[in-house]
């Protein structure tokens, strides 16, 4: 496994969670906004009411879905994290926590911890190479 797809996996994970609640979003702005035109009318048609009732079915689903996009999230995150957490040297461990953690660009990091870009990426590089033996002494 690639060290660096392992760990971008946290990204990943994210991303899809955030998108995944903002589909939430929009079914209950949709389910809102139908039962706002609907409450105005003196005749309620059957048709609004299942569509709303579509909606609201959808919006669970959707949050069962996300709730165990979240379970997974949290396990994989902590994989992942006591995979970083192996490493012996503070600075990778920091600069790869920075990174895949909290998503920062390694310019971000290298001003955070007051060194040049060029060292930044070094130790990201020696780093990666270290979690890449951790990984391959796993699988």
């Amino acid at each position: 496994m690639n060290a660096k797809k392992y760990l971008e996996g946290i990204a990943d994970n994210t991303a899809k969670i955030h998108c995944k609640l903002a589909e939430i979003e929009q079914l209950r702005s949709l389910a809102t906004s139908i039962s706002s035109l609907s409450s105005g009318a003196h005749v309620q048609s059957s048709s609004e009411s299942d569509r709303i009732g579509r909606i609201v079915s959808d919006i669970v689903d959707k949050e069962t879905e996300l709730d165990a996009m979240v379970d997974d999230y949290i396990d994989e995150k902590g994989k992942r994290i006591k995979l970083i957490e192996q490493l012996d040297d503070r600075l990778q461990y920091k600069v790869l926590h920075k990174r895949y953690v909290e998503l920062k660009s390694l310019t971000e990091i290298a001003d955070e911890e007051n060194y040049s870009y060029v060292w930044i990426s070094k130790v990201y590089s020696e780093a990666m190479k270290k979690v890449q033996n951790i990984l391959n002494s796993i699988h």
